[in-house]
């Protein structure tokens, strides 16, 4: 059972643009009481090691 905080692997697939994409880790942040009842859609954030000069 996922809880806010997990750390997953995900396949984000190939990115568009600036967006992330391929295999990457993602933090659930999905509140508990809503992952209680087993949704069939969760947040997360893909977390990356790349750090973009602007």
């Amino acid at each position: 059972m996922l809880t806010p905080g997990d750390v997953v692997e995900l396949d984000l697939g190939m990115p568009t643009g600036s967006e992330a994409g391929l295999r990457r880790p993602a933090v659930v942040v999905t509140a508990a009481r809503i992952l209680g009842g087993g949704p069939n859609v969760i947040q997360v954030v893909p977390l990356t090691r790349t750090l973009r000069q602007r």
